[in-house]
């Protein structure tokens, strides 16, 4: 829910009493205060945003305070920039008066604005004003010369008058700002007008997509059809205090989100490329919660039915997870296979671990240089059980996207003592988080083509702790390890 209400005019009146205006003195008269109203509506093609300033100009302290709200103004991204008030009717070229700078992504909602102080106007500029020759451009980064365009309508107004008695706030649903409601099902909108002694507590309610959501005058919504629907509530009164509600409407009995465990980009090896994208449907209601998987370039990757991805060339393909119950809710990711790498200087890394034979190989430091045939190994005479884990300090997080994870090499094949390892990492060395399995296969995998190290590629994640924890063994309990090396992306 958003609020949003004019009633700091007259603080302008106190702060400014002494100010100049910009190119001329301060317009001195204690009765002139006027109304400021203002619509628009996109006239870019296939929006049907809509724009709206109400608020006052106080002549006497040159003072032009208002709220501009807007509701659906795009469906691309974008952006809005700034608002710019020129003089003359609209429809024609007018002089730049002033642009006010806006930062907002949001496609709908307000924001209370004003032109004061070093902002005030000069005599034509307000002569314009009141006479009613004052339109307005809203700016995005996407119409940069102006997605709507309105005419300012001026009039003669004591704002004083039930000042004290206008309505403040209007509470939807007790602050929540979304709702879901169930398609061809009613829901009744709690609200309160505050404050309760305000002369005119009456509001005006509004779907932003009747085809979606329809409301009544007592607040009563209905679902209409699957999709998005702002609902907006306005107060009768002169306060111009206006709430906004997100609604959501679905279908109990169909898919109406699709979430994938991979948020931004998979990287995959292809030559070592399997995994599993894991999915959830919801409303978990859903009655048929089969999905389909679709790959853009199998030559680069392939999916099967279950979301099993497989790496085959280098190059960048997008997976699509779709719903089969017909309401054509779908979602995607990046994959990336053989993704451009960069390995990190290890030479200032630490190593702990939970036991260690440093006459055999070395010791756990030896895992930071570059050969195979020195390594860790864990401790014997006497021999230290299985699990066995070495943990590494890079000394400061780092955003990693690639592990690598060799065994010893012994001549001219592998030493194939260590089988699984399993990878996690963490930012303070406490809480970890499982990344995945290495898995060596069994003591017949002892060709240094194949059997000599595994690399796990994944999306950026952000650690200065990795934790290597070896859980089986082909020659329990005895393990190894001689390389690990860590890459990010160029």
């Amino acid at each position: 829910m958003r609020t949003i209400y004019l009633l700091f005019g007259f603080l302008f009146v106190i702060l400014f009493t002494n100010g100049c205006t910009r190119g001329g003195e301060l317009i001195s008269d204690n009765t002139n205060s006027y109304r400021i109203n203002a619509t628009a509506k996109s006239d870019q093609a296939g929006l049907t945003g809509k724009v709206s300033i109400v608020g006052w100009y106080y002549k006497e302290m040159n003072v032009l305070s208002f709220t501009l709200t807007w509701t659906d103004l795009w469906t691309n991204s974008g952006k809005l920039t700034n608002i710019r008030f020129y003089s003359g009717k609209s429809g024609v070229s007018g002089t730049l008066i002033d642009s006010i700078e806006i930062n907002s992504s949001n496609a709908s909602g307000s924001i209370n604005l004003s032109l004061a102080g070093h902002q005030g106007l000069v005599g034509t500029q307000i002569d314009d004003l009141i006479a009613g020759n004052w339109y307005f451009i809203l700016c995005t980064t996407a119409y940069p010369d102006g997605i709507v365009r309105g005419q300012l309508d001026v009039s003669l107004k004591d704002p004083s008058v039930h000042l004290s008695n206008l309505v403040k706030d209007i509470i939807l649903n007790e602050g929540i700002n979304s709702i879901i409601i169930y398609e061809d099902k009613t829901q009744q909108i709690n609200f309160s007008v505050l404050p309760t002694y305000a002369d005119n507590r009456e509001v005006k309610w509004e779907s932003s997509d009747v085809s979606i959501l329809t409301v009544d005058q007592d607040g009563l919504l209905t679902g209409v059809n699957v999709g998005k629907a702002i609902l907006r509530v306005s107060a009768l009164d002169e306060s111009n205090v206006i709430s906004i509600l997100n609604v959501e409407v679905i279908n109990p009995d169909k898919i109406s989100k699709i979430t994938l465990d991979i948020s931004n980009e998979l990287n995959l090896l292809a030559s070592d490329a399997t995994v599993l994208l894991k999915t959830r449907v919801e409303p978990e209601t859903a009655l048929n919660k089969t999905l389909s998987f679709e790959s853009s370039n199998i030559n680069v990757a392939t999916v099967n039915a279950n979301g099993l991805v497989t790496g085959i060339g280098a190059g960048k393909a997008t997976i699509t997870v779709k719903a089969t119950d017909g309401t054509g809710i779908q979602t995607t990711c990046l994959v990336a296979v053989d993704p451009d790498l960069q390995e990190y200087d290890r030479s200032t890394w630490g190593v702990s671990c939970s036991s260690e034979k440093e006459s055999d190989g070395g010791g756990k430091m030896m895992i930071l240089n570059d050969s195979y045939t020195t390594y860790w190994h864990s401790m014997w005479t006497p021999n230290s059980p299985l699990p066995h884990w070495l943990l590494i300090d890079m000394k400061e997080q780092k955003e990693i996207n690639k592990i690598f994870v060799a065994r010893r090499q012994n001549g001219s094949v592998v030493t194939t003592d260590t089988k699984i390892i399993i990878v996690s990492f963490s930012t303070d060395g406490t809480i970890f988080t499982q990344l995945r399995t290495l898995d060596y296969g069994d003591t017949s995998n002892n060709s240094l083509t194949t059997g000599l190290s595994r690399e796990l590629v994944f999306p950026t994640q952000t650690a200065r702790y990795i934790k290597l924890d070896i859980t089986e063994s082909n020659r329990a309990p005895y393990a190894n390890i001689s390389v690990l090396k860590v890459h990010k992306l160029k």
